[in-house]
């Protein structure tokens, strides 16, 4: 099967669309003929060499992917051959056919394109998991969401939404403010001019200072890292907790700048337990791997479960930004890096 393919670090120029071979399934999991797959920040850093569980080199990248049942193995009763279907995958993805455990996907709703599931396991279930179970969102908290244009931001928006709290969004372009407008959001802070912190306070001490959740923020949302987590600290609310999902700041180019990624962890505080609890305060770290290669399948399904029940009554619609064939790949992953994408960049196999 056609296969992309990293076999050493650097740019986007080391992948290489190559011959590979098929999976085979096992007993309990599901053969998927790949429809789209999901491409992400983390797909551009393990290229890198910066991502610290991925694979042995070379392998097949890929975090995510929406596709057709093409087999099931015995002891598989919820999928048949021919259903729409959505799955995260734990690397592997961009590539014709992938073998998942049959506790990992989920029906897809004829509503909802291929192109456009593939922005669901990884986007929707970050901020999902981030919101919804470690940051226990509540009607009318006050949310704080990096970079709210991109992919994992723009599912974190729709998910504020739905549970009828308040966006604070930031991004730093006039195209990604005019789309975050056009989702509703109110609250939009251009971190290219001032510093964002001061921004977000004037605007907790103006527009937004009388929500029900009190003064302060509720939860941050940081796929930066760094100095970041300590102004986000600063912004919170008695009770309030930064949810820590990327360290996006340490990267600032399509190559290793390993100056950056010293001074990005220079940067990064620590935490003393008695600091949290005298200031009420939480700090919260997310790596959605744990997730995809689920050690508890009753969490795991019950966590997708819900989130799978709000795209299937509407409430949510991912949002994409470009497509690329599989031989493009160093284009996707140049669109991501160059901080212009406002959704989900996806690849088709």
């Amino acid at each position: 099967m056609k296969a992309l393919v990293i076999r050493k670090t650097g740019g986007p120029e080391v992948l290489k669309v190559e011959d590979w071979p098929k999976p085979y399934i096992k007993n309990n999991q599901v053969l998927i003929r790949v429809k789209a797959a999901g491409v992400n920040f983390a797909d551009c850093i393990m290229r890198m060499g910066l991502y610290r569980d991925a694979p042995p080199r070379p392998f097949v990248p890929g975090y995510e992917v929406a596709g057709v049942v093409e087999e099931v193995g015995q002891g598989v009763t919820e999928f048949k051959k021919g259903d729409r279907v959505v799955t995260p995958t734990r690397f592997g993805g961009c590539c014709e056919f992938v073998a998942v455990d049959a506790v990992q996907p989920h029906h897809l709703p004829d509503s909802i394109s291929f192109e456009e599931a593939a922005a669901i396991p990884v986007n929707y279930m970050t901020a999902y998991v981030g919101l919804y179970e470690m940051g226990r969102i509540r009607e009318g908290d006050k949310v704080l969401i990096h970079n709210a244009a991109g992919g994992v931001g723009t599912a974190a928006v729709q998910l504020v939404q739905a549970a009828k709290a308040t966006v604070i969004a930031t991004a730093g372009s006039p195209q990604k403010i005019e789309r975050l407008k056009a989702m509703g959001v109110q609250h939009i802070v251009n971190y290219r001019f001032g510093d964002y912190e001061e921004n977000v306070r004037r605007l907790l001490a103006g527009k937004i200072s009388n929500g029900a959740s009190g003064a302060g923020l509720q939860i941050s949302f940081n796929a930066l890292g760094g100095d970041t987590i300590k102004k986000d600290l600063r912004l919170l609310g008695p009770g309030g907790r930064v949810i820590i999902y990327g360290m996006a700041s340490f990267v600032g180019g399509e190559k290793t700048d390993w100056l950056k990624v010293i001074t990005g962890l220079l940067k990064t505080p620590i935490f003393h337990p008695l600091w949290l609890a005298n200031n009420n305060k939480g700090v919260f770290g997310l790596n959605m791997l744990f997730y995809f290669n689920p050690k508890d399948p009753a969490y795991y399904r019950r966590v997708t479960n819900d989130l799978m029940s709000l795209f299937h009554q509407g409430k949510l619609k991912p949002i994409v930004d470009s497509t690329y064939p599989l031989e493009k790949a160093p284009e996707a992953h140049h669109r991501i890096h160059s901080r212009q994408s406002i959704g989900k960049v996806v690849l088709i196999p």
